[in-house]
């Protein structure tokens, strides 16, 4: 053993990982392999909400949404094929049964992953989220972690360091004017899907025949309009209320060369069907949703632009209106949070300083950029971004490689690098 990989070794400890997510699920693998005692906290099971829009197909490629570390640990299992090798897009239920559901099972993280076990909170052993501020003489105490196992007992589990890495797909933004719920939004809490809802013949029946509100100008809203659109082609009845804030006529303007196939073919569905190449679509543009009532067997919706008011009759609502993240887990530490994304300050503000808006132009911006006024304490993935939604999974593996350079005090340390060579 090398006076290196024993001093690396010395520094590894307790991880707690809150997520097993494609990247809780990556995180994970890569301390192991550094030699950290690493658990994983799921409040749910192995990535679920990939498969809560399972249906849909990634805008990137295998190639994108796979690393280095993973593909090496599955091919020494024997399972990796050769679908990774390629630049076809895969479906969320693809990404999940072919590569994370086998990486979870794998030799490096048997044992490690706690499903149905929800974390509560997380704060420092005998200390307040007031003492020694912005000191990390605070790593000398452990964390304490709140959990709700299986089986529902509460119990505190201690650790070194935690990876907050739990994204943000379980607290949906609101459809109301302003980001707050419209009143009767929460009652009508059965009738509108904040997600991307399955609407092929499995489940048409839920919007085959009847008048459906989507609220929305992100791709996501895009992707439900096009599979409602698609659906009354082939149910007559079937029509779209689309509601969008701007008042740009083509905010969907393709990306010239864009590598990723899959947006820009929905892209360019986009202005059709925002500019009335489809009857049953109806887009609106700078309306906002003032009020929402069940009445006559559906919803009633009351709509505002500027002096007007008008109220409309849909029968189920999709608002696609984006995601927060979840910030009770960490209100007991000394986390400096953006006052508009409210993700952690030192990476807010590095991607308030790019200058492009397109995903595939985000990157890491260093292993300095993860660090919070609580020592060894890091928020990565989707969630380290707050509700801007320009995330992508190479952003979130580059981010665990940095994260780990801070941790092991080695700005070279790169596992992918090493696999791949």
């Amino acid at each position: 053993m090398t006076s290196a990989h024993k001093d690396r070794m010395s520094k590894a400890g307790r991880l707690a990982v809150i997520g097993a997510g494609p990247l809780g699920i990556e995180c994970a693998l890569y301390a192991s392999r550094l030699g950290h005692d690493v658990q994983v906290y799921e409040a749910g099971e192995i990535a679920q909400h990939l498969g809560e829009w399972g249906h849909i197909r990634m805008f990137s490629p295998w190639s994108m949404n796979v690393s280095a570390l993973g593909k090496s640990v599955l091919a020494s299992g024997g399972t990796l094929g050769s679908l990774f090798r390629s630049d076809r897009c895969p479906t969320g239920n693809e990404l999940r049964e072919q590569y994370l559901l086998p990486l979870a099972d794998s030799s490096p993280l048997n044992g490690r992953i706690h499903t149905q076990s929800r974390v509560l909170g997380i704060s420092r052993d005998h200390l307040l989220k007031g003492d020694q501020l912005g000191s990390t003489a605070r790593s000398g105490k452990p964390f304490r972690l709140l959990i709700t196992p299986r089986g529902g007992k509460e119990k505190v589990v201690k650790a070194d360091r935690v990876i907050d890495i739990s994204g943000v797909f379980s607290q949906h933004n609101w459809l109301g004017s302003g980001g707050l719920p419209a009143p009767g939004e929460r009652a009508l809490a059965s009738r509108i899907d904040y997600g991307l809802p399955d609407i092929s013949a499995v489940r048409s029946d839920r919007f085959a025949g009847k008048r459906t509100l989507v609220i929305g100008s992100g791709l996501s809203a895009v992707t439900s309009v096009a599979a409602l659109a698609d659906l009354a082609r082939r149910v007559r009845g079937t029509s779209v209320l689309w509601l969008v804030r701007s008042e740009d006529r083509n905010p969907y303007e393709p990306i010239p060369g864009d590598p990723l196939i899959e947006r820009a073919k929905l892209m360019q569905q986009a202005s059709g069907l925002m500019n009335g190449a489809t009857s049953e679509v109806e887009c609106r543009r700078s309306w906002v949703v003032e009020e929402a009532r069940e009445a006559g067997g559906g919803v009633e919706i009351t709509l505002s632009r500027r002096d007007e008011v008008v109220r409309e009759q849909v029968d189920r609502v999709i608002a696609n209106v984006g995601y927060r993240p979840d910030r009770s887990l960490y209100e007991e530490l000394q986390v400096h949070e953006c006052y508009a994304t409210q993700g952690p300050m030192r990476l807010a503000a590095a991607l308030l300083g790019e200058g492009s808006a397109d995903c595939l132009g985000q990157t890491s911006h260093g292993a300095d950029s993860l660090r919070n006024p609580e020592p060894d304490f890091f928020i990565l993935g989707a969630k380290s971004y707050g509700r801007n939604p320009h995330f992508l999974l190479t952003v979130g593996h580059a981010q665990i490689r940095d994260a780990f350079r801070a941790i092991e005090s080695d700005e070279n340390l790169d596992l992918y690098a090493a696999e791949a060579a």
